[in-house]
């Protein structure tokens, strides 16, 4: 269930336009045409790619496997391995390897995952919001007052998990900001 609930998250992280500018460099792999890359088509030829990859994983997702956002009409695969073998492996798996993209990253979506739900699970923080930025390959959190920020991250940085410190043993990829509340009617 929980699997399905990220699944659905990343899809729709998927459809939402990313602020972030790409990083390009020898891991990109392959190019496309022009007209692919201007069509407004894209971002639905992306969906289907994007549901071959991650439905092809059996359990949790791979620890390579950073995730994946939509960005100039590419899908742009985020892997710890960037290797060629591991480039391959994707564009097999995708079904429409000309739409993909490839950018190297620092953590693997369970990571990053594992962190959001610790901070979610820390005590005596107030926030906003909590969520796994792709396209930045951290945790964005946003909190009220902006003065707390050093308090926050402390509080996140007792509070986490033995076994998720030890992946995080240097900087935590977490950024906060201020952000207020939001409010229904």
């Amino acid at each position: 269930m929980r699997r399905g609930l990220w699944a659905l998250a990343a899809l729709l992280l998927l459809t939402a336009a990313c602020a972030a500018p790409a990083e390009q460099g020898p891991e990109e792999a392959r190019t496309v045409s022009e007209e692919a890359a201007e069509s407004p088509a894209g971002q639905d030829r992306a969906i289907a790619p994007y549901e071959e990859i991650v439905t092809s994983f059996v359990g949790a997702y791979p620890a390579e496997f950073g995730d994946a956002y939509l960005e100039d009409n590419y899908l742009w695969v985020c892997l710890t391995d960037g290797s060629e073998q591991m480039q391959e492996k994707y564009l097999a798996l995708s079904g429409d390897p000309e739409i993909l993209r490839f950018r190297k990253v620092d953590y693997g979506c369970n990571d990053l995952r594992d962190l959001q739900d610790a901070i979610v699970d820390t005590p005596e923080i107030v926030f906003a919001s909590v969520g796994v930025n792709v396209a930045e390959n951290r945790v964005d959190v946003g909190i009220p007052d902006l003065e707390q920020e050093e308090q926050t991250m402390e509080r996140i940085r007792v509070h986490l998990p033995p076994e998720l410190a030890e992946r995080f043993p240097e900087e935590l990829p977490v950024e906060i900001s201020q952000e207020d509340f939001a409010t229904v009617s």
